[in-house]
């Protein structure tokens, strides 16, 4: 499937929502009304020179953007401006955009919103002014943000987020936040991986007419089980429980029916409604997944946990949903890697935040402009697709001016990679800002 526009307009939306910025230059600033004045570098020309950042220095980056816009500026007078706004002036923008991108996209089964949501670690350069980013381990610290993301699957959006310091990293809160804020078209179905499930949130997406998907643990599953059932043979099974925050002689020996949980750990069970109906389905199914010491694909019974229907969605169907997940991580990786998340360009929180603000902005122009052409299928064992890393390149050039649109076309419809399903490596994993282009 394509969109109607073109790359050219999907920039020209882009950067509205960036040039917007100057029509109220003073909010958000930290350093009183510093872009009032008619300065060469205003609030909506930073954001553009952040929205630019690759992994080379400020020094070199400022060279190369300012002498293309004709503008004349120092290092220090971008590290000023840059310290002078908050960041969350940037991330309005963003997600003022991403609601303009999803408005416009197709919904799975034309009517539900596949969502992955994660979390992924963001390695910082040291900073001992903001004590709350490092990260204690059993050798030497190490320094880093949480970065936590409700990503559509299908469409390539991220359509919520949000980065806490380390010493605030809550997954949970989180992914309880987005579902509160969910204000998009389609009902959503959040498929999450282990550590995510919880009662409080099961609930909250039941209460808010939401589906689920839950990737559960052995060992939070044995509670759900109805007599005769066990973990180890496939299953596809409907059920529920009374929620309960006390135990009564009249409950304590009715596992099949009631399931104590903690006192105020489920916020919609209260004095006033001390029970809560929970219900659900379980399936267990067999999975391929990976060794996580040395890559190789294994077998394993899989539990996932849904309030989906058997009647709309089979068992495979929810094992399919579970797959899609994996989207979400590849997404973490182009964000650190393709474009440059991991190179930060600052020691100060605040600075880091606006560079993340621009790649999730970024990152979701690139997932637009990919449906702008189709990729040529240039052989018929396998199905292609576009190089993300390649099409990315090519539009941060097109952001600059210095690639034209016919250019982006062609990168998504020639430069291609075929789809291989099914492949398995090691996960690589990082605990440390890889470049201290920070000057």
């Amino acid at each position: 499937m394509t969109h109607s526009k073109s790359p050219k307009q999907y920039r020209q939306i882009f950067y509205s929502y960036l040039d917007g910025l100057a029509d109220c230059p003073d909010r958000s600033l930290i350093e009183g009304e510093a872009f009032t004045r008619n300065r060469k570098i205003g609030l909506s020309r930073i954001a553009r020179f952040i929205a630019s950042l690759t992994s080379g220095s400020i020094r070199q980056q400022n060279l190369t953007y300012f002498k293309t816009h004709k503008i004349q500026v120092t290092d220090s007078a971008v590290c000023q401006a840059r310290s002078k706004f908050d960041h969350t002036v940037l991330k309005t923008a963003c997600l003022g955009f991403t609601d303009e991108l999803v408005q416009e996209s197709p919904l799975f089964k034309g009517k539900y919103r596949l969502i992955g949501v994660d979390g992924s670690n963001f390695p910082i350069l040291p900073n001992p002014d903001e004590p709350q980013n490092c990260i204690p381990g059993h050798g030497l610290p190490h320094w880093g943000l949480h970065f936590n993301a409700a990503f559509d699957l299908n469409n390539r959006y991220y359509i919520n987020y949000l980065v806490q310091s380390a010493e605030d990293k809550n997954e949970n809160s989180a992914a309880l936040q987005f579902v509160k804020e969910y204000d998009q078209p389609g009902t959503p179905i959040w498929i999450y991986d282990r550590l995510f499930f919880s009662f409080d949130l099961a609930t909250q997406i039941n209460a808010a007419q939401q589906k689920f998907v839950f990737r559960m643990k052995e060992r939070s599953l044995h509670s759900l089980l109805d007599a005769g059932q066990t973990l180890d043979q496939p299953l596809d099974h409907e059920s529920s429980r009374i929620l309960i925050s006390s135990q009564k002689a009249a409950t304590r020996n009715r596992a099949d029916l009631y399931k104590y949980v903690v006192r105020n750990s489920v916020e919609l069970i209260t004095p006033q409604n001390p029970t809560l109906l929970f219900p659900y389905r379980l399936i267990i199914v067999e999975i391929e997944s990976q060794n996580e010491s040395d890559g190789k694909p294994v077998k394993t019974m899989e539990y996932l946990l849904t309030n989906l229907s058997q009647e709309e969605f089979d068992a495979d169907q929810i094992k399919e949903l579970y797959h899609l997940r994996w989207n979400i991580e590849v997404s973490f990786r182009d964000l650190k890697y393709v474009l440059h998340g991991k190179q930060v360009h600052s020691r100060k929180q605040n600075q880091i935040e606006q560079e993340i603000d621009m790649a999730v902005m970024v990152y979701n122009l690139i997932s637009a402009i990919s449906k702008c052409a189709l990729p040529k299928q240039p052989g018929m064992k396998l199905q292609y697709k576009t190089n993300r890393k390649a099409l990315s390149e090519i539009v941060l050039r097109f952001l600059t001016g210095k690639a034209l649109q016919k250019e982006v076309i062609w990168t998504i419809e020639n430069e291609v990679v075929p789809i291989r399903k099914n492949r398995h490596f090691r996960r690589a994993k990082s605990s440390s800002a890889s470049t201290s282009h920070w000057k």
